[in-house]
């Protein structure tokens, strides 16, 4: 894994950073969900008005062409297949990004730095909640966790 060599705190930002991702890329598929869905509705039409040309310098009128927007369709159908790929591939770095996070919190020696760790990062609980579990106040367990960060 190409995580292996790097600290604990820089593992963490990423993971914050790719959760961050994954949620954007979730609503972007969500919208072009609602998006198409709207498409699919059966009375959904899209209009147009064309030149028919000239004759000479004389116009020869406009036509109103209305119908649907395959091609438009087509392209949000590939465009939403395509992100769900990348949501998917992001999704498995973020698995194996919690993988190696887990292995490197296992090596803390300090049990208390490693449940606060755990809990934090892993099980994604507030400081509030950690400080019920651990015992403490909130800010005695952000502080413990920021200077092991630092330190290490």
């Amino acid at each position: 894994m190409r995580h292996e060599g790097a600290n604990l705190k820089y593992l963490i930002g990423q993971l914050n950073d790719l959760k961050a991702e994954i949620e954007e890329k979730e609503i972007k598929i969500q919208g072009l969900q609602r998006e198409i869905e709207k498409m699919n509705q059966s009375n959904y039409l899209e209009s147009d008005s064309v030149s028919c040309g000239k004759k000479g310098k004389k116009s020869l009128g406009t036509v109103r062409i209305i119908g649907f927007p395959y091609p438009y369709y087509e392209q949000k159908k590939r465009l939403l297949e395509k992100r769900i790929g990348n949501l998917a591939d992001r999704q498995q770095k973020l698995l194996e990004l919690i993988t190696v996070i887990e292995e490197k919190i296992e090596r803390v020696s300090d049990s208390r730095v490693r449940r606060i760790l755990e809990l934090r990062y892993i099980e994604g609980l507030s400081w509030i909640q950690i400080a019920n579990k651990v015992g403490g106040s909130p800010d005695s367990c952000r502080k413990t966790n920021d200077r092991f960060l630092e330190k290490n």
